[in-house]
């Protein structure tokens, strides 16, 4: 079965470092949704859990981006509350890079003082 990413943004186009990302993570398929707010998430979700069936949402990949930080945080709360078992689909949340960029901050500063003995 095909690994899919299903790209949910809620910038109208999507940024080419989010796309470059989607491919580079070795999924076969980017399906991208732009324009995307809290109250036109819970049909995407829908839409995307129940085709695959119990099986296939195992190979489909949820990734909640752009620019609007509070818009994506809204985002993965409907999906949250959308996804029930069997149908929950592995979810990434990363508006603007905000989460990416911390924890590649975080990680750097870390084995700044490991490597100062502090």
């Amino acid at each position: 079965m095909k690994k899919i990413m299903v790209f949910l943004s809620t910038d109208q186009h999507p940024s080419p470092f989010d796309v470059l990302f989607a491919y580079d993570s070795d999924v076969d398929v980017v399906a991208y949704y732009g324009g995307v707010t809290a109250k036109t998430a819970r049909s995407l979700i829908l839409d995307l859990i129940f085709p695959r069936g119990p099986d296939g949402i195992k190979y489909t990949i949820v990734f909640i981006g752009g620019k609007d930080y509070d818009e994506c945080i809204k985002i993965a709360e409907v999906a949250k509350k959308t996804y029930f078992e069997p149908f929950v689909a592995s979810t990434i949340v990363d508006p603007a890079g905000a989460f990416t960029t911390a924890s590649a901050m975080v990680a750097k500063v870390s084995l700044c003082l490991k490597a100062k003995g502090l």
